[in-house]
């Protein structure tokens, strides 16, 4: 029996579908669907119905699903402890970022890993839905929004602020909001994720009483895309906004949110040579350029326990001060 179906097996539970389990997992949905049945054919106990709203558990599920993410758990501190004492700067590190953030952001910008680490192999997952560090699921994770874990080994850079935008064509045929209360008589395309997976959601919230939700959408990508098309006002974080010259940001002290910029690993491998690299690196890329990315707040200390702040100075040391 693979104990990697028990994984495949939690995906489904999270998202009760298989093709959005497939696209956490990073495989295709029949091979969800046929990890799933060996795990049913392994325990010979059907473990989901399948339903038009998609997959619950059966009682036989519900009899196993805590210690599936027991398993899960101590399948992650055994992968990480012995990961730990790796002092080879080769082979491939898993980082989870959101789709936005690793495509008009991150990726870009990675011009110069290779020659870096030439023997590092990066692995980047975008999800919207953040992957754990503790769970092994990813060895570092860039993530807009608070830290989960007290286990979690990182910095807080700043803060990334979000907007709502228009294109320059439909604010023209449409007319400019200039309170809250226009949006009533505007198409506003909003986030259909769940709050705690991305930040815009706290955003997007006060705007549900006020604004006219005319469409949702899961992807950051395909809301640039809408915002950009002309089919309403959209909610982007600015950093994406400013690279389109076609979009123009309206209500802007009415609707001004922002979150925390995280960059965190597990404890367990901050001895990992090649993550302590990765770390190093990403967070070298993110001061220098903190200009596209965050606000001009200053950087605060990272309020983390001292014994893993103390942890993550040793990871990736701060530049000197200008004396």
């Amino acid at each position: 029996m693979d104990w990697d179906c028990f994984r495949y097996f939690l995906a489904v539970v999270e998202h009760k579908s298989l093709s959005a389990a497939a696209r956490e997992l990073g495989v295709t949905q029949p091979t969800v669907g046929r990890r799933i049945r060996d795990l049913e054919n392994w325990l010979d106990a059907r473990l989901f119905d399948r339903e038009n709203l998609g997959y619950s558990l059966t009682p036989a599920g519900e009899t196993i699903v805590e210690l599936a993410y027991g398993l899960d758990k101590t399948v992650g501190d055994i992968i990480r402890r012995v990961s730990g004492h790796d002092g080879r700067r080769s082979g491939r590190v898993r980082l989870s970022t959101a789709e936005c953030l690793g495509t008009f952001w991150l990726v870009p910008r990675l011009s110069s890993f290779k020659g870096a680490f030439p023997e590092i192999e990066l692995e980047i997952i975008l999800n919207n839905n953040a992957l754990d560090v503790m769970s092994g699921h990813c060895d570092i994770a860039l993530r807009v929004g608070d830290p989960e874990s007290e286990d979690a080994i990182g910095q807080c850079f700043g803060k990334v602020h979000f907007g709502l935008f228009a294109s320059s064509a439909y604010l023209a045929a449409n007319g400019t909001p200039t309170a809250l209360s226009d949006l009533q008589q505007h198409s506003v395309i909003a986030w259909a994720g769940a709050d705690k997976d991305v930040c815009i959601g706290q955003l997007v919230k006060p705007l549900a009483g006020i604004a006219k939700m005319n469409m949702l959408c899961n992807s950051m990508t395909a809301l640039l895309a809408a915002g950009r098309s002309g089919l309403g006002v959209v909610v982007l974080p600015l950093y994406v906004a400013a690279t389109q010259s076609d979009l123009t940001r309206i209500l802007p002290e009415a609707v001004n949110h922002s979150e925390d910029l995280w960059l965190l690993t597990h404890k367990d491998l901050t001895k990992t040579a090649k993550v302590r690299a990765v770390m190093s690196y990403l967070a070298d890329l993110v001061r220098r350029e903190a200009d596209s990315l965050l606000s001009a707040e200053a950087l605060g200390p990272s309020p983390l326990p001292e014994e893993h702040r103390q942890a993550w100075d040793m990871i990736t040391p701060q530049p000197p001060h200008a004396s």
